[in-house]
């Protein structure tokens, strides 16, 4: 932390942690951790484009941390963050991406992976619309939001970032092991087309309530409104045979 307060590290373009800690008690543990982070609200890094964080369980204090420094404008080449398995949560997001009354002027321009996965993120969706309509934050690629705690009504919110051309970049949407179903299915699949989301490949909705909204995927892709869709996932999701039917005879009227 003293190398980052002192601007040595200034040229640092990737933060990767895979720490073992084992040789630490908690308290060492959380002290270290949190004297680390605390540097990141307030030092600029000007060519760093990756960080990762993933599953580092570290605790909401220091993701703050974090989300205050991209919403001071600190890292303005970032390309790719992992927020996996962190204490994100609404807060969080709404100090990144400017909601909730939170002030980002600066976003993320260079984004184009953002990892959310296993956090509380899908309660602050709408910071994240925020942010995408706004323009701070257009070029993402890569969306991960697994087992973000998303519902019906958090997809409502995924579909009027979708239907607002805000993702038009997306190649990769990561949707498994939420809590929509058949109203967040509609939403989401009423919102695609070919002309908002030209570059989606890989879709995964597994480990959610599929069956009752089924129709609405297969609506999408015997529609053609999903035409560089090379992937969709749906493991888990207790369909019957009908509505594997239903999917089986869209995909082949493709």
């Amino acid at each position: 932390s003293a190398a980052f307060r002192v601007g040595r590290l200034e040229c640092l373009s990737k933060i990767n942690f895979n720490t073992d800690f084992e040789a630490l008690d908690e308290r060492q543990e959380k002290e270290g951790r949190s004297t680390f982070f605390e540097v990141f609200h307030s030092v600029r890094l000007p060519s760093l484009s990756e960080l990762d964080l993933n599953n580092m369980s570290i605790q909401k204090q220091d993701v703050l941390w974090v989300c205050e420094g991209v919403a001071a404008g600190n890292f303005p080449s970032l390309r790719s963050v992992d927020f996996s398995g962190t204490g994100l949560d609404l807060e969080c997001m709404n100090i990144m991406f400017g909601g909730g009354g939170f002030v980002c002027q600066t976003g993320l321009p260079a984004l184009e992976t953002l990892q959310l996965s296993y956090t509380l993120s899908g309660w602050g969706l709408s910071a994240l619309r925020d942010c995408l309509s706004s323009g701070r934050t257009r070029n993402i690629r890569v969306l991960g939001v697994e087992c973000c705690e998303l519902n019906d009504e958090s997809m409502g919110v995924l579909a009027e970032i979708i239907r607002g051309g805000y993702l038009s970049r997306l190649e990769d949407l990561d949707l498994e092991n939420n809590r929509f179903g058949r109203e967040g299915m509609y939403a989401f699949f009423g919102s695609v087309s070919e002309r908002v989301v030209p570059a989606l490949k890989t879709l995964r909705l597994g480990t959610n309530r599929l069956e009752g909204g089924i129709r609405a995927l297969a609506a999408a892709l015997e529609e053609g409104r999903l035409r560089s869709l090379g992937k969709v996932a749906i493991s888990y999701c207790d369909l019957t045979n009908e509505s594997m039917r239903v999917v089986g005879e869209a995909l082949g009227r493709r």
